[in-house]
């Protein structure tokens, strides 16, 4: 049996020990602002963009941390598109809170466009207009059947025109076009021309040849890719030229092109009949890629017509790959 002291003591020590658990509280954080760092960052990411963007004004503390979070970049890549991923690395923009501006610029530039606020500005004949196809050494006529009537002169002669293409660079700070020989480079702000880079040849096929990526521009010419440093300061620099892809043995016949971009660093030409790699940092063929079209035993199309069959450089041995059975990896291989 317990003894009256030993009650006593027992129950004076419980006393004590909440006393201190009290005194543990009280030391503890009181306030949403007063939590650790990591413990702030986890609760956060919980919020969605409205409740982030209020926990940037409650203090400096919560706002260096929320202003900071990673979800502004999913934020971001979530309402406006990944490709604002690839513009944040080409502006080489590195303070940890560039994905939260850029979220607040963008907010605002849509709010603008939605409500009509914004302000329309012309330059009249600033860009130079296209050449006709005979200018650029092409028959109107070059793709109308023989059996065509004398009232479609007019759509033959709108189908023979070169449209030309026009083309943002990554900084949105100037636009390049181009009217089937020269290319232009024209500031944004001011609509100024900074340089025109004659190409050498007049293009005889409509496409978007140009891609842009930092300081360099991508032209694809009628045989070849040559990629110019743009700057008015680089004008005495020659263009480089990429070279030639290596196209699979099975591909007899080479495609129409159909567009020039870039692709986190990659170049790529897509034609009719596969797809072309190079690297935009060494400037190297990296690989070809091909549609496999396989036929069955009863002449009819399998499963393999799916697959996609890549044929150029695989390793550093310059190890080829080909066949749909070696679709998966290929597809791999290509993009690293």
């Amino acid at each position: 049996a317990a003894t009256p002291s030993s009650s006593s003591s027992s129950s004076a020590s419980s006393a004590r020990g909440g006393a201190a658990g009290a005194g543990a509280l009280e030391d503890g954080p009181q306030t949403f602002c007063e939590l650790r760092t990591d413990v702030l960052t986890l609760v956060m990411s919980y919020f969605h963009a409205p409740a982030l963007s209020t926990c940037c004004a409650l203090s400096r503390h919560l706002h260096n941390v929320c202003a900071a979070h990673e979800h502004w970049h999913w934020f971001v890549m979530q309402y406006f598109g990944v490709y604002y991923d690839d513009y944040m690395r080409s502006v080489e923009v590195f303070d940890e809170f560039r994905w939260r501006r850029l979220f607040i610029y963008i907010r605002k530039v849509h709010h603008n466009v939605d409500c009509k606020q914004g302000v329309p500005r012309t330059s009249p004949q600033l860009l130079r207009p296209c050449s006709t196809a005979t200018t650029l050494g092409v028959r109107e006529d070059a793709e109308e059947p023989a059996s065509s009537s004398s009232g479609s002169g007019a759509s033959r002669r709108r189908r023979g025109r070169y449209r030309g293409s026009l083309e943002l660079a990554d900084s949105c700070n100037v636009f390049f076009w181009e009217n089937g020989r020269l290319v232009q480079v024209v500031q944004v702000n001011d609509g100024r021309v900074l340089r025109e880079i004659d190409t050498g040849q007049t293009f005889r096929r409509y496409f978007h040849r140009l891609a842009n990526v930092r300081d360099r521009l991508f032209v694809c010419l009628n045989d070849c890719i040559k990629v110019w440093q743009y700057a008015p300061e680089d004008a005495h620099k020659p263009p480089i030229e990429l070279p030639a892809p290596r196209r699979p043995p099975s591909l007899t016949k080479v495609g129409r092109p159909l567009e020039l971009l870039v692709h986190r660093r990659r170049l790529i030409l897509l034609e009719s009949h596969c797809c072309m790699l190079w690297d935009i940092d060494t400037l190297e063929f990296v690989c070809c890629i091909q549609h496999a079209d396989g036929d069955d035993s009863s002449g009819g199309r399998d499963s393999s017509s799916n697959n996609i069959a890549a044929n150029g450089l695989a390793d550093a041995g310059g190890a080829a790959i080909d066949g749909p059975p070696a679709a998966p990896e290929a597809a791999a291989a290509a993009f690293p």
